[in-house]
This record gives structure tokens, sequence and C-alpha cells, in this order.
């Protein structure tokens, strides 16, 4: 079969799926096994697919039609300009998380010891310990499967050595000093499990009770005790008026805020 008719047949099958980038999808499936370019394709369209080339393709082909993400079936996911080793442990990497690092960015951290809390990969924290080689990271995550996923990221990019990773819920038991916070955490509402581009990805890392805010609850509960200065989260729009009022009742005011992502900080006289 040449190229130009199997990203035909791909496409109608993934628009029979209601994949919405369908045409892209089957091209960028057909690059990932051929190892070639989507212009590269274009340009050999009249490329004859070997047998074995043609069974690896069909078998991506229907496991994206089943909505598997493309990062599961390639293994790999970009964020911040850098490619980051992604499986099905792990949620996939949205680029709306990005402003996460963008806030966590402007801040001026006299002492910075960061925790980067529910890191399931570890995009955030490894990408601020490259942004920020002075600033202390620590990565932790309750799921053992994410930190394995956030282990080879620190060895892939170099970071073995230099981020920390913890094995906890939340803060742990032990809450540390930590000037900044910043959290990911699930705030998904569990009415919103049958929808199916979530079907695919690790419900622990997705789903926090009926207003999908229980994880922050809990959250601002310990910050409240232990008063790190700096909280950054990411939470739907939404649920940013209830995010604002658990903030203020934990000793937290708003202080900045763009796209998903806020940042609080605690009043003065309260760290």
């Amino acid at each position: 079969m040449k190229i130009a008719n199997w990203l035909s047949k791909a496409s109608s099958r993934l628009e029979s799926a209601n994949i919405s980038t369908a045409r892209l999808d089957s091209q960028l499936i057909a690059g990932h096994v051929l190892g070639e370019s989507r212009a590269w394709l274009l340009a050999n369209s009249d490329h004859e697919l070997a047998s074995g080339q043609l069974t690896e393709m069909d078998e991506a082909l229907r496991q994206r039609q089943n909505q598997t993400p493309l990062a599961y079936l390639f293994g790999h996911k970009e964020f911040y300009r850098r490619s980051f080793i992604i499986n099905k442990s792990v949620l996939v990497p949205r680029p709306e998380t990005e402003d996460l690092i963008d806030l966590a960015l402007s801040i001026n951290l006299k002492q910075p010891r960061v925790i980067d809390i529910g890191c399931g990969s570890g995009i955030i924290g490894i990408t601020l310990a490259l942004e920020r080689p002075d600033w202390d990271i620590t990565l932790s995550d309750i799921s053992s499967e994410a930190l394995e996923v956030a282990s080879k990221n620190c060895q892939k990019l170099e970071l073995s050595d230099r981020v920390k990773i913890v094995n906890q819920d939340l803060l742990g038991q032990k809450n540390s000093s930590y000037q900044l916070v910043i959290a990911n955490l699930p705030y998904v509402p569990t009415g919103m499990q049958k929808n199916p581009d979530l079907q695919a990805e690790p419900k622990i890392a997705l789903f926090s009770g009926e207003d999908g805010l229980g994880h922050y609850r809990k959250l601002f509960s310990i910050c409240q005790e232990s008063k790190p200065e700096n909280i950054i989260t990411e939470a739907l729009i939404s649920q940013h008026d209830q995010m604002n009022d658990m903030a203020l009742s934990a000793g937290y005011i708003l202080v900045g805020s763009t796209g998903l992502a806020q940042h609080y900080r605690a009043k003065p006289g309260k760290t």
C-alpha cells in the first residue's frame, strides 16, 4: 500500500471515530513509524509501505480510534520546548499547564525551596529546575508508577543529582518550609468520568469529588498550618472563585492569574 492510500484510509477511520484532528493524527502516526517528517510524507506519497511498517501503523491507528492519546502511542510529549517521556501511568502534558511555569518564574524566591506536588511525569518541577538551576526542587506524588516516569525524565535531562523525588501524598507528614508549592492536582468533577477524551488517562490524576476540588481543599488545609509563602495551582476557570475562597480561609490571597493557573501568597504576618 502507498503512503497516500494509507493516509486516506486512516483519516476516514479517525473521522468516523470523531477524532477532530484526523488528518493530522494520521500523518503523525505515519511519520512516527517511518521516522520521517510530515513534509517527507507529502513529498513521497507514492512510497510503498513495507508489510512490517503497515502492521505497526495499523495497530497505532486502531489504538487512536479508541481515543488513546498520541503521546501514549509515541511514548513522549513536548512541554515548554522539551520532550518528556510519557506513559499511561501519568497525564498527557497540556499546553495550558505551561502557564504554571510562567507564573513560577515570575516570582523572586529568596530561599528557593520548591516542591511540585502530584508531579506525575515531573514536567513542571523538572522544567523549573532547568530554567532556574539555583532552585532546590522536590518532586512528590502518591503514585509510585508516576514517580518512575519522573525519575526517567530526570535521568534523560541529567537532573538526577539535583532533583529530589519523594513518594508521598501532597506535602506529606513532614511539612518542611517550602517557599513555593506548585500543584497541578486532580480537579475534574467525578460527573465527567464518561468523557471519552479522559478514558485513557489515569483516573487517580484526574478526578477529585463531585465539584473536582477535594484535593485542593486538603492542600489548603495543610498549608494553613505549614504556611509556605507561595502556592501555584491549576483548575478550571469555573472553579477559580471557589479556589479563591478556600485560599482566603487558609490565609492566602490571589496575586496573579493566567489561564487556568493561579498564584496565591500568604497574607502578611501569616508565614
